[in-house]
């Protein structure tokens, strides 16, 4: 199919011909599989702005002959948009904030392939400022790319899009929710990673024992359920969604002056007993904190 007028992107203000036709791969959407589509450039732009596309002199024929290309048709809309649009003052920004989360990582993805580098530099801050919103697609794009800046933002925050999972996530099904796409070695180290979260959520959850007095019974003057309660507040009750949160809100953020904060030291009164079980608390918690690292292995947090 040949089309009569092709343009070369939905701008209006572009009066440049086109010389080249490009042939889109099928693809997916909400309704079925779509048809290839012919979208128009232009091939002294393309050779301009980009490293991968062939120079206009090589290209011949190409508005009878469109060139097959293996990205689908919104992929290569968004990607000539951009380099289009440097021309006419810089590119629409704002766009990368709107796109859904798969339709950015694939525009990245064919900017490298076709070397258009300041679009792969726009697309990972987009992926950065929205990686609270698209952990999973975040950590892909961090692990495959070297990113451990990136990785390490990403990382805490995949375990809320898997919560469900519980302790039955293998490796086979960390490597299905990441695509297969997360290099084996990052695949151990995010599970390695995953497992300090959930070992100080189960400290934060499990207090010490009781003293056992005298009489063989655990000692009880009533002041540790109401403090515990206090301490606990706003906590999820079960580890995985404890862990969960503490990737998503942070470590020092969510734990930080449960334990040593004057309204949770009044509440103990002067009972010795109970003040000992809560400094033991305490120092487990932080503990396990002073041994917890980033994704790339950085030091967390320092002794609160």
């Amino acid at each position: 199919m040949e089309p009569d007028s092709p343009r070369s992107t939905d701008m209006s203000t572009c009066d440049l011909p086109v010389d080249v036709i490009f042939k889109s791969e099928k693809s997916w959407n909400h309704q079925g599989q779509t048809d290839h589509e012919l979208i128009g450039a232009h091939k002294a732009l393309l050779a301009e702005q980009s490293e991968g596309f062939p120079s206009p002199e090589d290209v011949t024929n190409t508005l009878r002959e469109p060139v097959p290309l293996t990205e689908d048709a919104t992929t290569l809309r968004l990607l000539f948009l951009f380099m289009h649009s440097r021309e006419l003052g810089g590119p629409p920004v704002e766009i990368l904030q709107k796109i859904r989360p798969e339709e950015l990582i694939k525009l990245s993805k064919a900017a490298e392939k076709y070397m258009v580098h300041y679009i792969v530099g726009f697309c990972r801050l987009a992926i950065l400022a929205r990686v609270k919103s698209m952990p999973i697609e975040a950590f892909i794009y961090a692990t495959t790319h070297g990113d451990s800046g990136l990785a390490d933002l990403a990382a805490p925050l995949t375990f809320g899009e898997m919560v469900n999972e519980n302790f039955s996530m293998t490796p086979r099904k960390a490597g299905g929710v990441f695509r297969r796409e997360v290099p084996d070695d990052s695949i151990v180290r995010w599970f390695d990673f995953r497992e300090e979260y959930i070992h100080l959520a189960e400290t934060i959850l499990t207090p010490p024992d009781a003293h056992i007095n005298s009489r063989n019974r655990p000692h009880d003057c009533g002041v540790w359920t109401p403090y515990a309660r206090i301490v606990l507040d706003g906590l999820p009750t079960k580890t995985m969604p404890l862990a969960a949160l503490l990737g998503k809100t942070g470590v020092k953020e969510l734990v930080q002056g449960r334990w040593d904060s004057r309204q949770h030291q009044e509440m103990l009164g002067n009972c010795r007993l109970c003040q000992k079980r809560a400094e033991e608390w305490q120092a487990r918690v932080t503990k396990v904190m002073d041994f917890m690292c980033t994704f790339s292995g950085k030091s967390i947090t320092r002794r609160f």
